[in-house]
């Protein structure tokens, strides 16, 4: 048996695009679908096929589990210690650093999959000194992230026909981008939908968020996928460092019952009208040209 590759070789190769590229392109179309975010929610306005052009306000899959997700004694105790040990600010900081460090790993996987080599430290010039010198392209917890993802497409070999896709669901008034739907070598060629977390487990929430959107492809394509697949990139217990939890269609409709049972709870607290009730300001400016010459 050849000798298996070390991580850091494995990510920084050059990639070879592991797309289905006739599906991926009919797999693109949102139908005009927008994402819109607030600083509690996150929303999508989706256009119907209407002479009007009427639009629809669809609630996120992420924001009405978050925002149903039952009470855990243990986890509350766990964040009110950890915030009495190194301060509500620094707490709500590190909360901050996960989302920025889960962004950029997908992201990371996202150009992978995609044909875009990928570098832990990148070779710059300065345009003040003209020096060349190495800066960070991922910091070691986002790296060592990307290269467990590299061991797991490497022992399961996926086929996208789709990547980072808004799906959404008229009949329960739902939206949310999924990371990817593939065919898995390891799983006979099967096709499921694929997650990819930065957690140290496939959590029951992450579950029932691709059984959704296991369904919305359902809702859109009219075709039934085999199950999904859920990738923790952080399961630092197993020698690997990762865990892929495979669910089949019976398991999938399993956790598609409960997250729609939240879901209703969602709507008993929030009402239909899934409109955001806060101003949606911009994500973000341009930067401003410098007006020195």
């Amino acid at each position: 048996m050849a000798p298996r590759k070390k991580k850091e070789q494995l990510a920084s190769e050059q990639s070879t695009p592991r797309v289905d590229k006739a599906a991926l392109e009919a797999a693109s179309d949102t139908a005009g679908v927008k994402q819109l975010l607030t600083w509690d929610d996150r929303f999508y306005e989706v256009p119907h096929a209407t002479q009007n052009g009427s639009v629809d306000y669809y609630v996120s899959v992420t924001s009405f589990l978050g925002a149903t997700k039952p009470a855990s004694g243990a986890l509350e105790d766990f964040k009110m210690k950890q915030a009495e040990e190194i301060g509500r600010e620094q707490a709500q900081y590190q909360l901050f650093l996960a989302g920025q460090h889960g962004t950029a790993v997908h992201d990371a996987i996202y150009r992978h999959n995609l044909g875009d080599a990928l570098e832990w430290k990148r070779l710059v010039t300065d345009p003040l000194s003209g020096q060349n010198k190495y800066v960070n392209g991922y910091d070691d917890f986002e790296w060592k992230r990307i290269a467990r993802y590299m061991q797991w497409e490497e022992e399961y070999n996926p086929e996208f026909f789709f990547l980072e896709k808004v799906l959404y669901s008229h009949k329960y008034r739902v939206a949310g981008t999924s990371d990817g739907g593939a065919k898995l070598a390891k799983l006979g060629g099967g096709k499921y939908i694929c997650d990819w977390k930065i957690s140290k487990d496939t959590y029951e929430d992450y579950l029932m968020q691709c059984a959704m959107y296991f369904q919305m492809w359902f809702e859109m394509t009219g075709e039934l996928l085999d199950g999904c697949a859920i990738l923790a990139l952080g399961a630092d217990r197993n020698k690997s460092g990762w865990k892929c939890k495979v669910i089949d269609r019976e398991e999938t409709r399993m956790f598609l019952d409960r997250a729609l049972n939240r879901l209703a709870v969602y709507r008993d607290m929030k009402g239909d009208d899934f409109a955001p009730k806060r101003d949606l300001l911009p994500i973000s400016f341009p930067g401003r040209p410098s007006a020195t010459k």
